[in-house]
């Protein structure tokens, strides 16, 4: 698992880029004063479907995760702004395969204001394969 869930980051921070910031789980996060945006990712692991039967060591399971993006938009700046980001995070992972990552149709759901920004969030589940 730790092996996927590092790809997960290199590929974000590979293709997103440096700015806006992006704060991981288990990180200190300390959004910007000015109200700038920024990105949370987080990554959780789901039910496995599946697995297979045979020796140990041998047996090829389907592990499934998802990406839980959080894109922060200064807040009463207008959509504009804010979709524009939504979509780059999104295009990101949507119905790409990388590093043995098969990552599925993105969920963007409505965004909503907290304090300074305006919070929208992107589920992108994926799948990839374990021999345990």
């Amino acid at each position: 698992m730790a092996t996927a869930f590092a790809a997960v980051k290199t590929r974000w921070l590979a293709l997103w880029g440096a700015s806006p910031p992006t704060y991981f789980d288990n990180e200190l996060a300390s959004p910007p004063n000015d109200g700038a945006a920024f990105a949370r990712l987080s990554i959780a692991a789901l039910p496995d479907p599946s697995s297979t039967l045979g020796a140990i060591g041998s047996r090829r399971i389907t592990r499934r995760a998802v990406v839980i993006l959080q894109i922060a938009a200064p807040l009463d700046a207008g959509e504009g702004a804010a979709l524009a980001l939504v979509e780059t995070a999104r295009d990101v992972f949507e119905r790409v395969s990388a590093d043995d990552l098969y990552y599925e149709d993105a969920q963007v759901r409505q965004g909503r204001s907290d304090g300074r920004w305006w919070l929208t969030r992107i589920d992108v589940p994926f799948h990839y394969s374990a021999t345990k």
